[in-house]
């Protein structure tokens, strides 16, 4: 599959800084003067830090319109050295006074990388001219002479990335998406460790909007996908499995690695649920317990519980991975996966009161106290 990770690529020719004149203000005695192209800079290295700034703009002189009082429309073209403008960029800008094409780094890495499919790390040598055509006389249509430059474009940096979903702590909630690590020297390159939950997940550019996005390809599970609308498909990666995970990627080469680490599970967080809390069954009510400082896995939560049933949640995004009451052993919790061990033996009952529960997922012991 064919992806497209430069971003913001819509309306490109449109954010060119060019200025013209009207009909009525244009000068339309030329004169005699011969027609020249001119390039601000040589040479010139587009850099990331300076996206909305000018890198190098064109000028050219008027030429000449040979005394008819007509109007000179021109036409500026740029494309690689020895390709003879069989391609590249053809830019029409009419009649006009302001004889001034200038592109910011952002613009013009874009359009090397659009439409010249350039080499993140090779130079470009391109030449570029513009041809005066004086309006309703052909035979006086004038070419400048070729101007030459280069130009070095730059490997486009994301310097955040988030992790969201049911399968991480926070979910699918924006504001508690899991921050990734930037890999030094390797650009585009991220890493993570840590526990993932049983659920999907995908990768955000920003804590403010669920797209732009990077998501899983779907023919191709080791592999990203760029996606920019809702429009677009919103294919996710699965977690299977609870569990201690790394996951490495990098958003240039689209490549993706989610190894299994294996150990004990870690839990950082857990929520009562049940009709004996106050949230009921609702997820996005569940009652948050506190973990136990230096004593892994285990929580403890005091207040007031209704009579009713009530077990333990891992993530408010799923009901699943959960822990409930093992109905084979007193005062011991057992492990719920989806369609097992999810029963009404496997849920503890309340009577009202005020209670003080704790437990450890790791021993899966459990205390509830009436107090």
């Amino acid at each position: 599959m064919k992806t497209k990770i430069y971003i913001a690529l819509t309306a490109l020719l449109a954010g060119f800084v060019f200025n013209s004149c009207t009909s009525d203000e244009m000068e339309t005695d030329k004169g005699s003067e011969s027609l020249v192209l001119s390039v601000s800079s040589e040479v010139v290295e587009l850099n990331q830090l300076m996206s909305d700034r000018e890198a190098f703009h064109f000028a050219w002189t008027a030429g000449s319109n040979y005394g008819t009082d007509s109007r000179i429309s021109y036409v500026l073209e740029m494309d690689l050295k020895g390709n003879n403008f069989a391609g590249g960029l053809k830019k029409d800008m009419g009649a006009t006074d302001s004889r001034i094409l200038a592109f910011n780094h952002k613009e013009m890495n874009d359009l090397l990388a659009e439409v010249w499919n350039s080499s993140l790390d090779e130079t470009l040598e391109f030449e570029a001219r513009v041809t005066a055509a004086v309006l309703g006389h052909e035979e006086f249509t004038q070419v400048s002479p070729v101007v030459t430059f280069k130009l070095t474009p730059y490997i486009e940096r994301y310097l955040n990335l988030w992790m969201i979903g049911g399968a991480t702590v926070g979910g699918w909630s924006l504001d508690n998406a899991t921050p990734m690590e930037s890999i030094e020297d390797e650009p585009n390159g991220f890493v993570w460790e840590g526990v993932l939950l049983s659920g999907e997940l995908k990768f955000v550019l920003q804590k403010t909007s669920f797209v732009p996005s990077f998501n899983k390809d779907g023919e191709d599970e080791n592999k990203l996908v760029y996606r920019e609308s809702d429009d677009e498909p919103d294919e996710k990666f699965m977690i299977s499995t609870p569990g201690n995970y790394r996951i490495k990627l990098n958003l240039s080469t689209l490549d993706i690695e989610i190894t299994d680490l294996g150990g004990e599970m870690v839990y950082p967080n857990l929520w009562m649920i049940g009709s004996a809390t106050t949230g009921g069954w609702s997820l996005d009510d569940a009652t948050k317990m506190t973990p136990i400082a230096d004593e892994r896995n285990s929580f403890v939560w005091e207040g007031e519980l209704k009579t009713g049933q009530l077990k333990f949640v891992t993530q408010q995004s799923n009901f699943y991975p959960s822990f409930g009451k093992d109905g084979n052993a007193e005062n011991k919790l057992i492990l719920i996966n989806e369609g097992e061990h999810d029963g009404d033996e496997n849920k503890f009952n309340i009577e009202h009161g005020n209670y003080r529960i704790r437990l450890n997922l790791s021993t899966l012991d459990i205390e509830i106290t009436n107090n």
